[in-house]
């Protein structure tokens, strides 16, 4: 049952109250519904199993949290927060609690301990309704995003949301995208918006947030759109005329003439708008904005809110980024139904952004602060490079002025520029002398009042000109910013001589212009050029991704030499470390006489046959060919034998059940013969030993050998004992041992243990469980999985299928 007021939007409203039916197909979200009955203002709808939709697909809004519920989110958060461990990526205490109180199963209680832990491990802080932050970060295009992550629920963050732009579009003149939902809200800042964003805490509070989302109200769909369905329960606009259901188009046409009658501010000319829109006083008005105030937003507990931060009940932190945090990724991706302007999906800023793809909390480890080497590297491409006394000359005019340290190494090229009359020396009491060109004299003389210049410079009449003090303070930042990179107000008071108070007011003035942007960005509040920060941001997110750099194909076998315990330093040791070996490589299929001369041997260090032996005779692991043999261009398998290059896997026996593959195709029918009577004697009478088998089915030594040899190259049939592989595909002597070697079946001729058939009875794997198995068996093969891997993996499911489980692992940040 859908209420009609909290989807109202588009068409919706419309189809529903008009042209709507029984059978009528419509789409909400990904999921197509078929209308059973309408109830008034109830719609009753079934699940239409991906029907087309009869209905246009409409942008509607989607209905907020409650309050309450809110409440529960933000307490949650910080239950985990509080159980977090100050390192690493488990957090079992966090886990436990999440299992116990919540009754999440162990792969949610993990996910959700590790997002939290990532959001904290960003920002220091876990965003609750006590705790709001205000993140701002730099996107792709040289703007700037501010995230609000506020868990108050979509009608408290639309409301504030709205309030916002309105505010800034009478700040900056400047109309901004917007999006929120339950957990926060997301605004995309032009490279124009340059301010601390504290300034934000008190650009809305209770004494103007009524007037100024009202204002904002009137301007957006939900204003238009609740207009229009109260127009139609008043009878003004009728929805039926002469018996006929008036058309939807026409029903919109008629609600808007209506709205230019009654409210002609909402569709007059912007040109003659000055101020702010007076609201009449009309019954459909007033109704139509309680409705957008109280249903579509909750503007008294958006009020209650900046209240309760003004009286310090609740915290707002400000936190400058270098790239979005955990919880900024759901607001980026916001769907089209939390955008709060007009803009379409393909023309979002936001989209100008890259997130990582994983929630590792050491990957997220304090987003604010910058790479000390790429600030570094900034500050010294940022000051000027001087090649000759004309060079020197822009600079000094570029700069106001130097101090004679900072000039150190153009000594020469200053002392021509003095003797031409170009630059002059400035001297102060107690103070470094400074360095500037002639015409800047005029500039500095208004900057110190004790200043005089050696040599005396004259300058002509239209180069002097009378500076103000606040107007020469901001056209001297002006030009060291661009060349200091990040740098203090106290650095800038000792290296000018100038009060911390002056710089700062002139800081304030750049900034205001959108030139410069305060923030910590290494240990201290610093002031720093937009254009730098920009550089530094982009030079500190390339250097993290330089970390993860293409390896050369000598590198990764390096790399598979240690992981599959090839090289002598990684050799695993004693009987324990034969089925670690197994484990990683099964599913593999190799040549028979390879899985202890050229695997175990050379992995293993002294290895002995008995090991392998004892794990085979406690149960533990299986052989068996899990592929039948391929069929040629007659669509004939192709006949082989069990011998020393017949492709054979080992396995674990618990998890034979996802190695095999689902559609394997049977053999049987291929066995014929005397092979055929061995495979009828183990199905009827189950795992016989060698003898028991030539008693029931008469067979000679000679000619049994050969069916068993025929059957476990069909992949039909397997021993409970490596040693009959062994016996079978060496004829002279046993394997290649480091030790002597010691195997209670050496000298026997016969193939040793049980056979029985294989695979025999399993139980039945999920297509989603058998690919998770699969992805995480490669992984532990391989370490590093790409596509050509699979080049020789003859069992593992087509490279397609695994694709999306990766992803999803990826997304739960497992790989």
């Amino acid at each position: 049952r859908l209420d009609l007021p909290q989807l109202v939007g588009g068409w919706i409203d419309e189809h529903f109250a008009v042209d709507s039916s029984a059978g009528d197909v419509f789409l909400l979200g990904n999921t197509s519904w078929r209308v059973a009955d309408i109830r008034g203002s109830d719609v009753v709808v079934f699940d239409a199993g991906g029907a087309a939709p009869t209905i246009p697909f409409w942008f509607g809004e989607a209905p907020g949290r409650t309050i309450e519920l809110s409440q529960e989110v933000s307490s949650l958060r910080k239950e985990v927060a509080a159980r977090l461990e100050p390192r690493g990526s488990e957090h079992p205490e966090a886990s436990a609690w999440l299992k116990e109180h919540c009754h999440a199963d162990d792969s949610s209680a993990w996910q959700a301990a590790r997002y939290i832990a990532a959001q904290h491990a960003a920002l220091g802080v876990v965003p609750t309704c006590e705790k709001i932050v205000f993140e701002r970060f730099f996107d792709e295009s040289g703007g700037m995003q501010l995230v609000i992550h506020a868990p108050l629920g979509a009608r408290v963050n639309r409301a504030w949301g709205l309030a916002l732009r309105k505010r800034f579009c009478r700040s900056f003149d400047f109309e901004l995208q917007a999006a929120a939902d339950d957990n926060g809200i997301v605004l995309s800042l032009s490279p124009q918006h340059s301010f601390p964003i504290e300034q934000l805490f008190k650009m809305l509070g209770p004494h103007n947030g009524k007037e100024l989302l009202e204002q904002a109200v009137i301007v957006v769909p939900m204003f238009q759109l609740r207009w229009r369905w109260n127009a139609m329960r008043a009878l003004t606009v009728l929805r039926q005329q002469a018996g006929k259901k008036v058309p939807p188009h026409m029903l919109r046409f008629r609600s808007d003439d209506l709205l230019a009658a009654t409210f002609p501010e909402t569709v007059g000319c912007l040109e003659n708008h000055h101020g702010d829109v007076e609201i009449p006083n009309h019954p459909l008005v007033k109704q139509t904005m309680h409705d957008c105030l109280t249903e579509a937003m909750d503007i008294e507990r958006w009020l209650g809110v900046l209240a309760s931060y003004r009286d310090g009940k609740i915290e707002l932190l400000a936190r400058d980024t270098r790239e979005p945090s955990p919880f900024s990724h759901q607001l980026l991706n916001a769907n089209p139904y939390a955008f709060l302007d007009g803009a379409g999906l393909e023309d979002r800023r936001t989209r100008a952004i890259s997130t990582r793809r994983s929630l590792d909390p050491e990957a997220f480890r304090d987003l604010t602060s910058f790479d000390p080497a790429a600030i570094e590297m900034v500050r010294e491409q940022a000051w000027p490079i001087v090649r000759n006394r004309d060079e020197l000359h822009d600079v000094l005019l570029s700069l106001v002025l130097i101090t004679e340290r900072e000039g150190d190494v153009w000594q020469s090229w200053f002392h021509e520029l003095v003797r031409a009359g170009r630059a002059t020396v400035v001297k102060r009491p107690g103070a470094d002398d400074l360095w500037i060109a002639a015409e800047r004299w005029p500039l500095v003389r208004a900057l110190y009042d004790d200043a005089k210049c050696v040599p005396e410079v004259k300058l002509p009449a239209a180069l002097e000109k009378e500076w103000e003090k606040s107007a020469a303070w901001v056209e001297l930042l002006r030009g060291r910013m661009a060349a200091s990179g990040p740098i203090s107000v106290a650095e800038l008071s000792t290296l000018l001589g100038i009060a911390e108070s002056h710089l700062a007011a002139a800081l304030e003035a750049l900034e205001g212009e959108g030139l410069v942007l305060r923030g910590r960005f290494s240990d201290e509040n610093q002031w720093c050029e937009r254009r730098l920060l920009t550089r530094i941001h982009k030079l500190t997110l390339d250097g993290l991704r330089k970390r993860v750099q293409p390896v050369t194909p000598t590198e990764y076998w390096n790399f598979l030499l240690h992981w599959q315990h090839v090289h002598p330093d990684t050799h695993v040791d004693g009987p324990m470390g034969v089925p670690q070996l197994v484990a990683q490589l099964q599913g593999f299929e190799l040549p028979a006489g390879a899985w202890e001369s050229r695997i175990l041997a050379t992995r293993t260090k002294d290895y002995d046959p008995q090991w392998l032996d004892q794990q085979f005779l406690m149960g533990e692991l299986v052989w068996g060919r899990l592929q039948p043999p391929r069929r040629d261009e007659n669509d004939r398998p192709s006949m082989a034998t069990l011998s020393k290059t017949m492709p054979l896997s080992l396995a674990r026996r618990e998890d034979l059940p996802w190695l095999l593959p689902p559609q394997r195709e049977s053999a049987e029918t291929l066995a014929r013969g005397n092979a055929a009577a061995v495979l009828e004697a183990l199905a009827s009478r189950g795992a016989l030993f060698f003898g028991e088998l030539k008693t029931r089915s008469g067979l000679l030594q000679a000619h049994l050998e050969e069916s068993l040899r025929e059957l476990a190259a069909l992949g039909l049939v397997t021993s409970d004992a490596f040693a009959a592989v062994r016996s079978i595909v060496e004829s002279k002597k046993s394997v290649v041992s480091r030790r002597k070697p010691t195997s209670m079946f050496r000298g026997l001729s016969a193939p040793i243990g049980r056979w029985s058939r294989f695979p025999g009875e399993l139980p039945t794997v999920e297509r989603k469980e058998y690919l998770e198995h699969w992805c995480k068996q490669l992984l532990a093969r391989y370490g590093v999985i790409f596509r050509d891997l699979l080049a020789r993996e003859s069992a593992a499911p087509a490279w397609w299928e695994l694709v999306p489980i990766f992803r999803r692992l990826e997304m739960q940040g497992q790989v």
